[in-house]
């Protein structure tokens, strides 16, 4: 698995992103639930009807367009360290539903390399709908969660 380190120190990993498959699914509904459920920005949504709630989200997002790819081990393609929710919105902009990186995986360019997969960069002015704690990563992305309320971009 090839390995570099940036100027800072850090080390950067080689992920494969590959589309999601249907077997990866379960993962990332449930690690979507769990980076997303207790922040503030979730909303007055009661726990018990979370999980319905965000599924729905997402499969009405992915029948107007949305597309989930996930980085994975090179050497075991099956191993998902982070994925990504985007979809195109109006020329040339890319919308970011969400993204989410393993714990042990983050700060070692994985979120670099999935928001490379569609055309974006950490620093890019992207939008996004899904928001947590982490989304401070992305400095100039912009949280606008009605996007994802709409039924079409």
């Amino acid at each position: 698995m090839p390995i570099g380190r940036e100027a800072r120190g850090r080390l950067l990993m080689q992920w494969v992103i590959r589309p999601a498959r249907e077997e990866d699914f379960a993962f990332i509904l449930d690690s979507w639930a769990k980076a997303t459920r207790d922040e503030p920005w979730s909303g007055v949504i009661p726990n018990n009807m979370f999980m319905a709630v965000l599924q729905e989200s997402v499969k009405q997002l992915m029948l107007r367009g949305m597309k989930l790819s996930v980085a994975v081990n090179p050497e075991r393609d099956e191993q998902i360290v982070g994925w990504l929710a985007s979809e195109p919105g109006r020329p040339p902009e890319t919308i970011v539903h969400a993204i989410y990186v393993k714990q042990p995986f983050r700060r070692m360019g994985t979120a670099k390399q999935l928001l490379a997969a569609v055309g974006l960069s950490p620093t890019d002015p992207f939008p996004y709908t899904y928001r947590s704690r982490l989304s401070r990563a992305f400095p100039n992305a912009k949280h606008l969660p009605g996007i994802a309320r709409r039924h079409k971009v």
